[in-house]
């Protein structure tokens, strides 16, 4: 799974996640995956955070929590 935004492009592979740097392309954070994503489960909203959805029906979010 792969998307991208302003600064970043963010991948998804069956053991991982990771956002990278599209200036400089350095890993800006990473982190292992409990499940596979669904090819398609991947969105970033639009203050950054992260929507991953597992093959196992799990739905996971990365980024700064909402106040």
């Amino acid at each position: 799974a792969v998307a991208v935004c302003n600064n970043a492009v963010v991948l998804a592979d069956k053991i991982h996640v990771a956002a990278i740097d599209l200036a400089t392309g350095q890993a800006l954070w990473s982190q292992a995956l409990p499940a596979a994503p669904v090819p398609w489960g991947l969105a970033i909203d639009r203050d950054g955070r992260v929507i991953l959805t597992l093959e196992d029906g799990r739905v996971l979010g990365f980024g700064p929590a909402v106040q």
